[in-house]
């Protein structure tokens, strides 16, 4: 029974995993022609990067408060989570003023850091525990997706050496955008659970 069980959770995980891909798929598809026209910031899928990090800034926040070994470190991946959803939401804070996602930013981080060293004794040792987990592995890949590979294999350098004279500027925003979308669901799935363990901690389960 153990194994049926066993069996049913790997298959479960495996299927949210391939539905969050192709719903990034899905996504990028029913808004390339906002992407075409320019107007990323307010496409589907610019929105669904915003909800993905802060989705899973969220879920370490409150995998924080569920699991009191760990906290620390939590707080500051909820931390540099919450940086980055404040980053991507930069059009929206230059109507502000040029720039201004930076002070929220700063303080986000801030306040973390402040929270994290308040816990010192819950970063280093489930940071190295967890880094090695499965679900950390999913988030450490989707990172890597959004911050290094987004940005080589969305390059207008590479397309334009690709491309040509064919070469359109349109062409790499629906290619990054998309890419980028990718390592924010890959980043979400890894955060349900890291999430999910923890508030089986606090169960006792």
């Amino acid at each position: 029974m153990q194994e049926i069980n066993t069996f049913t959770s790997l298959l479960l995980r495996l299927a949210l995993l391939v539905s969050l891909i192709l719903l990034s798929i899905v996504i990028v598809s029913m808004d390339s022609e906002l992407l075409i026209r320019g107007n990323s910031e307010w496409s589907i899928t610019e929105v669904s990067h915003k909800l993905c990090i802060l989705t899973s800034a969220i879920l370490f926040g409150f995998a924080a408060k569920y699991d009191p070994r760990s906290r620390g470190f939590f707080i500051l991946v909820a931390g540099l989570f919450a940086a980055m959803a404040i980053r991507e939401a930069d059009g929206l804070l230059d109507n502000i003023r040029k720039g201004f996602w930076l002070y929220p930013a700063l303080s986000v981080s801030a306040a973390a850091i402040y929270f994290s060293v308040k816990q010192k004794a819950t970063v280093k040792l489930p940071l190295l525990l967890h880094m090695n987990s499965a679900p950390f592995a999913y988030i450490i890949q989707g990172l890597v997706i959004i911050l290094i590979f987004s940005r080589i294999f969305g390059s207008g350098f590479m397309w334009r050496a690709v491309m040509g004279d064919d070469y359109d500027e349109i062409h790499k925003t629906v290619i990054q955008e998309g890419i980028e979308l990718l390592g924010y669901m890959i980043v979400f799935y890894g955060s349900i659970f890291v999430f999910g363990n923890a508030y089986k901690q606090r169960n006792g389960a």
